[in-house]
């Protein structure tokens, strides 16, 4: 999680500061005392202060001016290039057209992509915000609006893709399963919708949750989920506003920013709490470059050496 962006505030969401542990906690009591529901979906996102809530795409996009008529033939090719040559670097590799592990690992590793990644733990989104800036932001989403394949579902059809969906959908149930499991828990809807959202001639501007039916160590530990992104030639919040309709006021009440402006001293002390939660970045990127990252951050951590 991270980025760059402008550091004007956006008026599509609610901006608040918080500068102390105890307002950090503060503001997870206010998320954590709402239970999951068919209207509450709470996912949270460390970034760095004044960040863009963007894609990564987008943000390739635009810093290599790709028009937008280019960008869906750009962003096939790029996956089609990854594909060709990630079994180079790979012990395993996903199903061919399994789309969406395929998106996940390209983020995994750092590939510009639709998606748009978030988490369920509102202290490891901290984490990000802070681990290697002063300053960040954490962003707070009640994703239930997003989260309902059916009214995704409603939208490809309305836009008449409902019969390609359905080919999709049916294609991909007939995938080798033997065990049929992943047919009654799976994520085929996911899957199909991302497809769809990928190959369509005309995109449809939404927002929409997803993950891949087998997650990386890394997705695990990090408690990670993805927004999907489904008209790229647009801003991803420009994508989210269309999945409220435009309606400004209820988007607001769901999108949170919490700009976080700690001293030097609290941050430290932040870190120091997050560590005694085992939220650390050589346990959230279980590998020796996540190591490796971790050693700028002992400084931090100096009680504990």
């Amino acid at each position: 999680m991270g980025g760059s962006g402008e550091h004007s505030e956006p008026t599509w969401c609610t901006t608040e500061v918080a500068e102390t542990w105890e307002e950090i906690e503060g503001r997870h009591r206010r998320y954590s005392c709402l239970p999951a529901g068919p209207d509450c979906y709470w996912i949270f996102r460390g970034d760095k202060a004044g960040a863009s809530l963007e894609t990564k795409l987008e943000r390739a996009f635009a810093d290599y001016e790709v028009p937008q008529d280019k960008r869906r033939q750009y962003e096939l090719e790029m996956i089609r290039e990854f594909q060709r040559k990630a079994g180079l670097y790979l012990d395993r590799e996903p199903d061919k057209d399994d789309v969406l592990e395929w998106l996940a690992l390209m983020r995994h590793f750092g590939a510009p992509t639709r998606l748009v990644d978030w988490t369920y733990s509102f202290y490891v989104a901290v984490h990000f915000a802070l681990a290697n800036d002063l300053e960040g932001a954490v962003w707070s989403f009640n994703a239930a609006k997003v989260s309902r394949s059916g009214r995704v579902e409603q939208a490809i059809a309305d836009a008449g893709g409902g019969e390609r969906l359905r080919q999709l959908q049916q294609g991909f149930a007939g995938m080798d399963n033997v065990l049929t499991v992943r047919r009654q828990w799976d994520k085929l809807g996911d899957l199909a919708i991302a497809s769809y959202l990928l190959l369509a001639e005309e995109p449809l501007p939404l927002v929409h949750v997803v993950n891949p039916f087998r997650l990386n160590r890394r997705l695990t530990i990090q408690q990670a989920l993805f927004l999907i992104s489904g008209d790229i030639r647009r801003p991803f919040v420009e994508n989210l506003r269309h999945s409220y309709d435009h309606d400004e006021a209820s988007l607001r009440a769901d999108l949170h920013q919490i700009v976080l402006r700690p001293t030097r001293k609290e941050r430290n002390r932040i870190l120091r709490e997050l560590r005694s939660m085992n939220i650390r970045t050589e346990v959230l990127f279980p590998d020796l470059s996540g190591f490796a990252r971790a050693l700028a951050q002992q400084p931090a951590y100096v009680d504990f050496y």
